[in-house]
């Protein structure tokens, strides 16, 4: 049994060690201006910053938030699915379980949204 405990807390320890390294991988200037370069993608990640409490966040409640802002449920949904969270999982700023259709935000994308951020803030 004490075997078998040292084994999943050495498991547990390695994945904890993996996630830190993925969270804390610095996105290139390229793909941060790739991810940037869509306004859905950007109020998609806006979203997702703001709400952002350590938990998964399902895509359902992003869509429901572009619905809000006037997008087409369809049209957010499906692309939401097959292009943003995946390409923000593929930069990342996130990781995307496309079975539960779930988001958890890591915090290179609250780095790139501070970026960003500033930067809009600064023209005005």
């Amino acid at each position: 049994m004490r075997k078998a405990m040292e084994l999943l807390n050495r498991l547990r320890d390695h994945l904890e060690q993996e996630r830190e390294e993925t969270a804390s991988t610095p996105i290139s200037t390229d793909d941060a201006y790739a991810v940037l370069a869509n306004e859905r993608r950007r109020r998609i990640i806006e979203y997702l910053v703001t709400n952002d409490t350590g938990d998964p966040i399902e895509v359902r409640a992003i869509v429901a938030h572009l619905v809000e802002l006037g997008e087409d449920r369809n049209a957010a949904y499906a692309s939401a699915l097959q292009s943003h969270c995946p390409k923000l999982a593929e930069s990342q700023l996130v990781e995307y379980d496309g079975r539960s259709k779930a988001v958890l935000v890591l915090p290179s994308l609250h780095r790139l949204y501070d970026a960003h951020d500033a930067f809009t803030g600064e023209l005005g």
